[in-house]
């Protein structure tokens, strides 16, 4: 749009806006992975997942994804220059230093994620081979990873590797179309794997 109407804003002005939204694409990034290391716990450690407290336990799964979004936001104010920028979005927005950073770091989470998706499909069907619910909560998690596979996982894949290739901003509006377009797409696995047939049938 700033392109289009021929309308100049520096990458500070862009940041004031946008800021917020950063924040959270790092929060999600990790806290994606957290769910799923929640329910490695739940499965591995029942009795203990069961007598902690959930304000205690909520916290603690907060940290990571916290501290991770405030490091991004806040390099990214402490980097922040004048440049002019023709598209006001994350890769462009934060400083080329910290946009890369911010790239390569989701990518690699995000990997993390496919992993323990890949792992936690595993242990489930080996835990419960003779259920039928851990039948049911596979097929989820292929369905799952699959939607996450081709939509955020791709996406990011795709602004890392424009960021990679050119300086130009123009191409950065491509992946960023892309990831807009994906970013409401991200599943969550936990409300279907939180049930009381679930965690007691991959406790025993």
């Amino acid at each position: 749009m700033l392109l289009l109407l021929d309308i100049q804003i520096t990458r500070i002005n862009c940041y004031e806006v946008i800021w917020p939204y950063i924040f959270c694409m790092c929060f999600q990034a990790v806290m994606m992975l957290m769910i799923l290391f929640d329910i490695f716990i739940m499965i591995y450690l029942p009795i203990w997942y069961r007598n902690t407290g959930t304000r205690k336990y909520v916290g603690m799964m907060l940290i990571l994804p916290v501290a991770y979004g405030a490091l991004v936001m806040i390099w990214g104010f402490i980097l922040m220059d004048d440049e002019i920028v023709v598209f006001c979005n994350p890769p462009i927005g934060l400083h080329p230093i910290v946009s890369r950073f911010w790239s390569l770091s989701n990518v690699f989470l995000n990997t993390l994620v496919l992993i323990a998706f890949i792992a936690l499909m595993f242990v489930i069907y080996h835990k419960g081979r003779k259920s039928r619910d851990a039948k049911k909560i596979v097929r989820h998690l292929k369905v799952t990873m699959t939607a996450f596979v081709f939509s955020w996982y791709t996406c990011l894949f795709g602004v890392d590797i424009w960021v990679t290739l050119g300086s130009f901003s123009l191409y950065y509006a491509i992946p960023n179309r892309i990831l807009y377009s994906c970013g409401g797409r991200r599943n969550i696995v936990k409300p279907s794997l939180r049930s009381g047939a679930a965690s007691n049938g991959f406790a025993d």
